[in-house]
């Protein structure tokens, strides 16, 4: 739980936790326990590090279970030598000593050996005091001045470092003195000789060249040993231990927490934390990280500034980075610094970097004037693209160590403070030095020096799941009847119901729960609320009732509505975290807060601030006057203000209007929107006294609502971005110019293949039939549309998405491929496959045309010719394919040749890959990927570049043996990829053989199990432009890709199951490609169909399947010529 920590005698508590989401996941002083002495019956250390051995000792009842009983002359435990050996320490025992006289209770002591009298004691004084001490010239060392009663079970323990001590009875500390001993504390001594050699360390007596003595009386019980400070709370555990947690090798405690003064999450430039918000310049948080999203740093311009100025005298950051370049030529890479540089003496920072310099690799650097090699070295280097988890620790005495991977490296003593007043920056140093290439998350900064433990536990993070949320948001689609009527099917009642007609130009109806069902606002208008019972009757259980609707805004005869439904916490409650007093319904697990107030400001000088009731700062805001006796009434601009936009909370914008975000109409005090309140500027559009308002908050929620930017690349394979989840609803502004609406797209809304029928929230038009192209994908959305409200190149915008439920089925190998006949109608007809497709490939059997290839990534209407280089037709209007169904596939009226003439026959093979696609980020170049990794199959969308050896992820688990790949955009050949056979190529719409030489496709290079290569540059075929791949990886008893040699006689090839489907090439010489299959027939008469020609299907290819394979009794060249060379794909019928 929060707050526990183990204390384990090997190591932290096992595991890692979900902390992304927390802001503070040190949850007390994990320091680590070396040895446990049980005693119950024997010597043994639980950890098995210093195992005993007793000489002359008992064992009894004790604290616990039974104790060490010593006889005052001649039992001890022997340690053996070298044990405890450590700077810090803490020990502790429980003792009951039965007789006053002095008596060792763990001693480490060395007389003879350089330097002499070496070591420490923690011993029982005959007078009942506890000493701790060590030897040495130094003689560092204190007495309690409180005794230890005799006959009675008391638990001491003491802390010692070179900086502080303590002795405490009973989890209390105990008044001491030196009494004799030069101080309290010190640097503890241990001899090069001696003691290593021939003094021991003892529970319960004193050994020392030439004798013994110092012999305990009593019994001693649960000794352990660490070799840190514990806190005060985990001695206090060690006091109140019970007989369970006595046989631990560890302690449960709940201790205080390392404190975190800024956590930066990486999904912008927020302070998760809300103290010190960061801003942004040219950083990309549009990409996937460690944990969720990162930043992207371009390492020419990319900075993030924050407002941390403290001096810490404690200090501990840690973050992970990937880089996309490592620097050079003696460069720095900066990770977190602050700080300045001059050419003089005058030079302070501290700098988490990465160089190339004089310690190549990570470094933390501290420097104040002329101590420039004061840093602690990793001695790790790094290789692009692979996640680093770095730690810099600095503390109050000087001491610096820089972890990575949980491992620490080459330390510093000495190190100088910080005086300086300059900021923290990420990615940079002064602003425009050290500049990184590549990728920053989970960046927390404590102001106190992290012990080994934390770092661990820190590197062990896990991410927390997607929020497992349903019946929240819902976008429900339904028709007008100008009567009464209840709309239901939202799955949960409304606290936020905003409807649109779609048919005609009507204005927008917002209604919520908090100002009640009878107040409409109109987000296209700077009216107040309206009073009125035409628009809106109640909030239902499962949706909401219209009335008979006079005003026709809601629900008039046949017309089409929208309506986003949005739950937030019920019935309001009363706020009183702000200096003004709010209603507020509010859902943390969604992120979205309803909130009601009266404004005190204008035209009064008073500023104010209001809760919110989210548990985390807003990055959203948008506030509407609606009604009161002030200014105006209450009517006025639609204010939203963001944390994302400008510095953050420094500017604003109007929800009813197409304007640019500026800070020339700022309505809020810049950083002061935190985890608690907003605060509001005195102006009469959200602080206006006398006046009502209405504010609707939202902050990201993983894996439900997302708030976010991106940059527009004005191309129709245009900018991808992720949220983390399926989007249901989405809404979009441009924020950098004037002129672009606020656009609503969602996923019930929607056209052929990617379109989506669109609103815009401060417009009252109706809905466009034509839509814009906006892919929603599995983990974001991709622009596919040039439009100046969504895509303009270099366009800055800012968008807010809620997740759609998401599908739950897993792709199986039971409904993974199928191969269909069907005969044309020249009408409409639908095909069943026995699942969705999401590949389709389909041939006519009758006529000499090409095959036509459909995948669910470009959509239903776009196809690619196999036999061609041709780049893609879109149906446009349905003249190919309707859509891919939950069963298979529908065919339009059009009576197209190709896939639907009456009279003609045709094929279908059908794959199954992941459904919804997803980004993909684990090649160089971002993807889109549907995969079936059961299966061993995926399709890939992807734009390539220039680069010469750019890398795109598949998303199989394996690295795939086939990859087929066509440039739809524009003309190019269908390059195959075999990797069993070469990473040459093959060309699908071509007889020609295999290149198993050229280097111009896939650069020579095998794919892994995560990317395939594709070669870019000047006359590459990847140089340029749009691509679909499918990829195909053999799974056991379902799939093969392989090879075999041709006999021209009855020639057997195994697969290990019964095909459905072949498709088999010739490599060593010209032949065609030929596919098979159960459907269509196989045996003697076997039927053939060729994706490189424009030809009809022949048979006599006297090919069978087997349960184990197939078999070819042709001599066929294209198939088995005496000593040719063949590839195939297998594939079995489900």
């Amino acid at each position: 739980m929060l707050g526990k920590r183990l204390i384990n005698s090997n190591s932290a508590a096992a595991g890692g936790s979900c902390t992304t989401d927390t802001v503070q996941i040190l949850d007390g002083s994990p320091f680590q326990s070396i040895s446990t002495y049980q005693l119950d019956g024997n010597a043994n250390d639980l950890t098995t590090n210093y195992n005993g051995t007793a000489s002359n000792v008992t064992y009894a009842t004790g604290k616990f279970g039974q104790a060490a009983v010593f006889n005052g002359s001649s039992s001890y435990i022997d340690l053996g030598n070298s044990a405890f050996q450590y700077t810090s320490l803490t020990i502790s025992a429980w003792i009951y000593p039965t007789a006053a006289s002095n008596g060792i209770i763990l001693e480490n002591y060395e007389s003879g050996g350089s330097p002499q009298n070496s070591g420490w004691v923690f011993r029982f004084n005959s007078d009942g005091t506890i000493l701790f001490g060590g030897y040495g010239s130094a003689a560092y060392g204190l007495f309690t001045t409180s005794a230890v009663s005799l006959n009675t079970w008391t638990n001491v323990t003491v802390t010692f470092s070179p900086t502080s001590s303590a002795i405490y009875f009973n989890g209390v500390a105990q008044s001491t003195s030196s009494s004799g001993w030069s101080s309290p504390y010190g640097t503890l001594q241990y001899s090069t000789g001696g003691n290593n050699n021939g003094n021991p360390t003892n529970i319960g007596r004193q050994s020392y060249t030439g004798g013994s003595t110092n012999y305990f009386t009593g019994r001693i019980d649960q000794v352990r040993v660490f070799n840190s400070v514990l806190q005060q709370a985990a001695v206090t555990a060690l006091y109140n231990e019970t007989t369970t947690t006595a046989t631990y090798s560890y302690v449960e405690y709940e201790g205080a927490n390392p404190n975190s003064i800024a956590y930066y999450k990486m999904s912008d430039a927020t302070d998760q934390l809300g103290n010190y918000n960061g801003t942004a310049t040219n950083v990309n948080f549009n990409t996937e990280g460690k944990f969720g999203f990162a930043g992207a740093f371009n390492g020419t311009s990319s900075t993030i500034a924050t407002p941390i100025t403290t001096n810490y005298s404690n200090l501990s950051i840690s973050c992970w980075v990937k880089f996309d370049a490592l620097p050079t030529g003696g460069a720095d890479a900066t990770l977190v610094s602050k700080g300045f540089y001059t050419s003089g003496s005058s030079t302070q920072y501290l700098h988490l970097r990465y160089e190339d310099y004089l310690s190549k690799g990570f470094t933390f650097a501290i420097r104040n004037n002329s101590a420039y090699n004061s840093q602690a070295i990793a001695g790790v280097t790094a290789t692009v693209g692979v996640w680093y988890h770095v730690v810099g620790i600095l503390d109050s005495s000087g001491n610096a160590q820089i972890y990575v991977n949980g491992v620490a490296g080459t330390g510093i003593t000495g190190a100088p403070s910080m005086t300086n007043s300059n900021a923290f920056e990420i990615g940079s140093f002064i602003s425009t030095s050290a500049l990184l290439n590549g990728s920053i998350d989970q960046i927390r900064i404590y102001d106190s020096a992290l012990s080994a433990a934390n770092v661990t536990t820190l590197y062990n993070e896990i991410e927390c799941p997607a929020v497992a949320v349903t019946n929240a948001f819902n976008s429900v689609i339904y028709t007008g009847t100008g009567s009464t009527q209840a709309v239901t099917g939202t799955g949960f009642e409304p606290d936020f119901v905003w409807i649109k007609d779609r048919t005609d130009a009507n204005s927008h109806i917002l209604q919520d729960s908090v100002r009640g069902a009878n107040k409409a606002l109109l987000s296209n208008a700077t009216s107040a609320e309206i009073t009125s019972t035409d628009f809106f009757t109640s909030f239902d259980s499962n949706g909401f009732t219209l009335p008979s609707n006079t005003g026709q805004q809601t629900n008039k005869l046949n017309n089409n509505y929208v309506a986003w439904n949005f739950k937030a916490g019920g019935a309001a409650v009363a706020n009183t975290d702000g200096t003004i007093n709010t209603q507020v319904s509010v859902n943390n697990t969604l992120g979205f807060s309803i909130a009601s107030y009266t404004g005190v400001g204008y035209p009064n000088s008073t500023t104010g601030t209001l809760g919110h009731g989210l548990d985390s700062a807003p990055e959203l805001v948008i506030i509407k006057g609606i009604g009161g006796t002030g200014q105006s009434g209450g009517a006025g601009s639609w204010v939203v203000g963001s944390s994302l936009l400008g510095n953050g909370w420094d500017g604003s914008m109007y929800f009813n209007s197409t304007g640019a975000y500026s800070n020339a109409i700022n309505y809020f005090w810049n950083g002061a929107v935190t985890s608690d309140v907003i605060n509001l500027k005195n102006d009469w559009f959200v602080n206006g006294t006398n006046n009502n308002y209405i504010a609707y908050s939202f902050t990201s929620k993983p894996g439900f609502s997302k708030v976010g930017t991106y940059t527009g690349n004005g191309s129709t394979n245009g900018t991808m971005v992720q949220t983390g989840f399926e989007p249901a609803f989405l809404m979009i502004k441009r924020t950098d110019a004037s002129g672009a609406s606020w656009l609503i797209v969602d996923n019930k809304r929607v056209g052929t293949a990617n379109e989506k029928h669109e609103l815009f929230a401060n417009t009252s038009s109706a809905e466009s039939s034509s839509g814009y192209d906006i892919a929603f994908l599995s983990n974001g959305f991709q622009l596919q549309t040039t439009t100046s409200n969504a895509n303009t190149n270099g366009g800055s915008y800012i968008y807010l998405a809620f997740a759609a439920d998401g599908s739950t089925a897993t792709p199986s190998l039971a409904s993974s491929f199928s191969p269909t006949t069907y005969a044309g109608t020249g009408g409409t007809q639908s095909i069943t496959t026995g699942f969705k497709p999401d590949l389709l490939w389909i041939g006519n059997r009758t006529s000499n045309l090409t095959n036509l290839v459909f995948d669910s990534i470009r959509g239903a209407d776009i196809t690619l010719c196999t036999s061609n280089t041709n780049g893609s037709y879109n149906g446009g209007g349905n003249a190919y394919m309707s859509s891919f169904d939950s069963n298979g596939f529908s065919l339009p009226s059009s009576g197209n040749a190709y896939i639907n003439a009456s009279g003609s026959n045709y094929v279908a093979w059908a794959w199954k890959a992941g459904g919804t696609p997803s980004i993909n980020t684990d090649g160089t170049i971002t993807s889109v990927v549907s995969a079936n990794q059961a299966a061993g199959f995926s399709i890939v969308q992807f734009n390539s570049t220039s680069a010469a050896n750019s890398t795109i992820g598949h998303g199989l688990s394996a690295a795939p043996d086939l990859v087929i790949a066509k440039r739809y955009d524009s003309t190019g050949n269908w390059a195959v990829q075999v990797p069993p056979l070469s990473n040459g190529y093959l060309l699908l719409n071509s007889t020609q053989a295999l290149n198993a030489s050229d280097t111009s496709i896939w650069n020579a290079t095998a794919p892994t199990s995560s990317v395939f290569t594709a070669a870019g540059g000047s006359g590459k075929f990847f140089n340029a432009g749009s691509f679909m791949s499918y990829c195909f990886t053999s799974i056991a008893g379902y799939s093969k890709v392989g090879t075999y040699s041709g006999t021209a006689s009855a020639n057997s090839i195994t697969t290990g199951f019964e095909p459905g489907f072949i498709m088999i090439k010739r490599t060593d010489s010209t032949g065609s490609w030929v596919v098979m299959d159960s459907a269509r027939g196989m045996g003697s008469n076997a039927y053939a169909l060729f994706p490189n020609l424009n030809a009809s299907e022949s048979n006599n290819w006297n090919t069978a399947f087997t349960a184990t394979g197939f078999t070819i009794s042709s001599a066929e060249a294209w198939i088995n010529a005496s000593g040719g060379t063949y590839i195939y794909l297998a594939i079995k019928e489900n």
